[in-house]
């Protein structure tokens, strides 16, 4: 007697399983798109600053946020320098996808470069600093705790073309989209 010529459900079962690990495998190694982590960054900053603004306030010191290239870190002015926070309840750093950047831009009359008479350096470059310490960048954005901060608009940037905005008013009002729209 002849059997019939197929396969068996046990095969079928089996070739299904191996196709779905398979594809599981590729999927988890699969690069997530740069925009998707450029907006997960950003939004990370946007909620960062917040937090950051609203601790000013409640513990009545003054914190800055220096906004480098493709970082970010959070300062506090110590008795006579700015030095960096460490926190072990929320973050105090973080940073872009290697193709990403930050175009910062301060807001409002007083920050207007400008309209200065002078230079904007120290007089005094680290003349009469006795431990040779490394120096902290100083912070552009100032975090008051009296609830004001520094204007400014943070476009972060993907292949040379602005993608994202954070901007923020004197009364430390936070708006984040994408850049281009109009709210």
């Amino acid at each position: 007697m002849r059997r019939a010529a197929g396969f068996t459900l046990l095969e079928i079962l089996l070739v299904v399983v191996i196709v779905a690990v398979s594809a599981s495998g590729v999927v988890m190694v699969w690069p997530e798109p740069v925009d998707t982590r450029t907006q997960e960054a950003g939004q990370a900053l946007y909620q960062r600053m917040k937090l950051w603004a609203e601790q000013s306030w409640l513990e009545g010191r003054t914190y800055g946020v220096r906004i480098n290239e493709h970082d970010y870190q959070l300062l506090t002015l110590g008795e006579e320098k700015w030095q960096p926070v460490s926190s072990e309840r929320w973050a105090t750093t973080g940073a872009l996808p290697e193709q990403s950047r930050f175009s910062l831009t301060m807001d409002g009359f007083g920050w207007q470069q400008q309209d200065r008479l002078f230079e904007d350096k120290p007089l005094f470059e680290d003349l009469f600093d006795e431990n040779n310490e490394p120096s902290v960048a100083p912070p552009q954005i100032w975090l008051l705790p009296n609830g004001e901060l520094t204007p400014f608009t943070l476009l972060i940037e993907t292949e040379g073309s602005a993608v994202w905005q954070l901007k923020a008013n004197e009364l430390a009002q936070f708006t984040w989209q994408r850049a281009g729209d109009r709210s």
